[in-house]
């Protein structure tokens, strides 16, 4: 099974407008109970500490109406069913915000073979060691070719996407 990372921006993303890109790659992965998964996400606990504190702004609050138990009780989800790293690897890269780098540090641990973003300069990467480093519409573009080569994913791509 494929592992990705997201950023947590896609989480906040997906929360916010679960109709979008980073809603139907979170159903993918299984996180929602709606299909069985068909790659596994991987966070680490730097993460984690993103999504919850983002997750958990109170001008985010008011605008995806979840309280901070509800914030909460999905990133301990987030961290049961995901694949987690320790988040210890030390990389030499030359990204300016060098917070983006703990989606490398995990990707790189946990041997995943994408990480989804809309991060401009992580994505201007393209690649890192041996890391595919996608937006969310080409990453679901990806997965759906690959469902088309006739891979099991039949359940998940007859969700409806857009």
């Amino acid at each position: 099974m494929i592992r990705i990372v997201l950023d947590a921006n896609q989480y906040v993303s997906a929360v916010l407008n679960p109709k979008g890109l980073a809603a139907a790659i979170l159903r993918a992965s299984g996180l929602w109970g709606e299909v069985e998964r068909v790659f596994e996400l991987v966070v680490s606990p730097a993460i984690l500490d993103e999504v919850q504190e983002v997750l958990g702004r109170e001008h985010l609050r008011q605008l995806h109406g979840w309280s901070k138990g509800r914030v909460a009780d999905f990133t301990s989800r987030l961290k049961d069913q995901a694949y987690l790293t320790p988040g210890r690897v030390v990389l030499t890269t030359t990204l300016k915000d060098p917070d983006d780098e703990v989606y490398l540090v995990a990707a790189v641990e946990a041997g995943a073979s994408y990480l989804v973003t809309r991060d401009t300069e992580l994505r201007s990467l393209k690649e890192y060691q041996g890391v595919l480093i996608l937006d969310p519409a080409a990453f679901l573009a990806l997965l759906r070719g690959e469902a088309c080569r006739g891979l099991d994913w039949s359940r998940w791509c007859t969700l409806r996407l857009s």
